[in-house]
């Protein structure tokens, strides 16, 4: 075959060798700088394809912006909720730490977090606001897919990072859970371990208290209740799940417990507390 006076055996020239013809290079593609280049990670086993150079080279390691999962030495590229996907290595973080994909935690799932809360109606993630700039979010929460566009992320200053997927990812003294003001979820607070609350702390589920008892109830929500007075702040005592204050001297008791002097005695009267 010729070109321009020129010999060349058809698919001979390999990635990176000289080329005039296309039909010369290996992989049927000569570039605009006259060399052979890659066209996939097929034309590069054990290697990848670098789109920019057109040549075979070594895989990225982790924390390496990524194209194609191709391109990681772990054979993996985040790209959930991430600006640049990035090659990571699935089930290596951890509680809290920041994540590229649902399987870079360990056994976690991997969500966004945002420096806003629903108080914050400045925010142009506000859900008031948020019509103006983005689609609709859920305040705090994660939205459905197609909602998160990456102008989003970096307006809102949103990050994600793993968090737990139930309360038996979290420690017996922990639940998991969201954290609320006024009864409203906080966004970028939801799913995470979260100390168990204590009596008359507002909660919504039993898993939320100490005392595993979240029925001390009124028309503005629900509380902790206690399950024994070790659980009462000091100068109280459970009483019917409630803690309530310890008595003063001539009130009547059943019990020291119930006593602020801690001593219930009885006398003709009945049991009452005294001095």
């Amino acid at each position: 075959m010729r070109n321009k006076g020129r010999c060349f055996a058809p698919f001979s020239v390999p990635i990176g060798g000289e080329c005039w013809m296309p039909d010369q290079c290996q992989k049927g593609f000569c570039g605009w700088d006259q060399r052979c280049r890659c066209t996939g990670p097929s034309d590069c086993p054990g290697q990848r394809c670098d789109v920019t150079s057109g040549r075979c080279q070594n895989r990225l390691a982790d924390g390496s912006f990524c194209l194609l999962p191709e391109d990681c030495q772990s054979g993996h590229c985040g790209t959930l909720f991430t600006t640049m996907p990035q090659c990571y290595t699935p089930g290596t973080r951890s509680m809290g730490e920041f994540c590229l994909a649902v399987d870079h935690c360990n056994g976690l799932a991997c969500e966004p977090r945002c420096n806003w809360t629903l108080l914050d109606t400045q925010s142009p993630c506000h859900p008031v606001n948020v019509m103006l700039t983005f689609s609709i979010l859920v305040a705090g929460q994660v939205p459905p897919a197609g909602i998160w566009t990456l102008e989003a992320l970096a307006e809102c200053g949103c990050e994600t990072r793993c968090t737990c997927n139930d309360n038996d990812d979290c420690a017996d003294d922990k639940y998991c859970g969201d954290l609320t003001i006024d009864g409203l979820p906080s966004g970028g607070l939801l799913n995470q371990c979260r100390s168990r609350k204590g009596p008359a702390e507002p909660c919504e589920s039993n898993e939320e208290c100490r005392s595993n008892d979240c029925s001390v109830c009124n028309f503005l929500g629900c509380a902790c209740g206690c399950a024994n007075s070790d659980q009462c702040w000091d100068g109280s005592y459970c009483s019917g799940n409630k803690c309530v204050l310890k008595k003063l001297p001539g009130l009547g008791c059943s019990g020291d417990v119930q006593c602020a002097s801690g001593k219930c005695r009885s006398t003709f009267s009945g049991k009452v507390c005294v001095l």
